[in-house]
């Protein structure tokens, strides 16, 4: 009779193990769902600048597409200046996305709605950096190329 009592007491374990084991694959061994690494015209023009506005002058240069002419120069942060000069915000009037080329006003700091342009180029799909950056003023100041 023990031995009965053995079996009916080891069952409830087996079944808990055995369903434990199902939920632990199901959660691990399912593929989950992919994550969006996209960043769109606008969200990279914004990072690029709120970076700036809150002084990350050094990791400014990860919003640009690596075939900017001046990528190499561009992680040195003190050549984001102008247009962030220390301690000075810019913000962008309404962005005008026609294609690759993306057109706004510059106000804040030394600008007073200036004319910016942006030329964008996709790295990877769906996600896109600043290959050029242009701000006219009296004389055209060129951030990024």
């Amino acid at each position: 009779m023990k031995t009965n009592n053995v079996r009916r007491h080891s069952r409830p374990v087996v079944w808990g193990i055995a369903l434990i084991a199902i939920a632990s694959f199901l959660f691990v061994g399912c593929p989950q769902p992919e994550e969006d690494d996209s960043v769109s015209i606008p969200e990279r023009i914004n990072a690029l600048i709120a970076g700036g506005n809150n002084g990350s002058y050094d990791t400014l240069y990860t919003h640009v597409h690596p075939d900017a002419s001046q990528y190499n120069q561009l992680k040195d942060g003190a050549t984001w200046k102008p247009p962030f000069e220390s301690g000075a915000t810019v913000e962008l009037g309404t962005l005008e996305i026609s294609g690759t080329t993306v057109t706004s006003t510059i106000s804040g700091n030394i600008y007073n709605g200036e004319l910016t342009t942006f030329t964008m180029k996709q790295l990877d799909k769906d996600v896109w950096y600043v290959l050029t950056w242009k701000i006219a003023t009296t004389t055209e100041t060129v951030v990024v190329q």
